[in-house]
């Protein structure tokens, strides 16, 4: 009885086995959607500390805007002491999973110096909340993660 030796068809089979898994995974990876990366990254990492002074400035303040998220709604109050000098802002809310659901609203506030955005046609997930404003001509920021469920 003849004894036959399988080694070189085992070490073909894996790495043909393996060439394909890598090939695979290349295609993978090209084929996934870049929606984690800001497009205007480049920009965003020069400016990186004016964005350290902003948030250094917003810290500092005393009394903040406080968020609240209730009814499907999420609320964003201005203290009674803030919002006569508030000179304009904006509310981000960014999706990391899909660009395409970004929102951006003026910041307008109703007469007891709230914003409320109906989250009613916002897709269930985490949100990463921006809140942007201006006061005495210096710039304020808070980013904070929103769950809306």
């Amino acid at each position: 009885m003849k004894n036959k030796n399988y080694w070189p068809l085992g070490l073909t089979v894996f790495i043909i086995v393996f060439l394909l898994f890598s090939i695979g995974t290349v295609f993978w990876a090209f084929s996934r959607s870049e929606d984690l990366v800001d497009e205007d990254y480049y920009r965003k990492g020069i400016e990186f500390q004016t964005e350290i002074d902003i948030r250094s400035r917003t810290e500092k303040l005393p009394v903040k805007p406080a968020l609240d998220y209730r009814n499907n709604r999420l609320f964003i109050s201005f203290p009674p002491e803030l919002t006569p000098l508030l000179q304009g802002g904006s509310v981000r809310l960014y999706r990391a999973s899909d660009k395409s659901l970004d929102k951006i609203y003026p910041l307008d506030l109703n007469a007891e110096g709230m914003f409320v955005i109906d989250a009613a046609d916002l897709k269930h997930g985490n949100w990463e909340l921006d809140l942007h404003w201006f006061m005495a001509d210096l710039q304020y920021r808070i980013k904070q993660d929103v769950l809306i469920q």
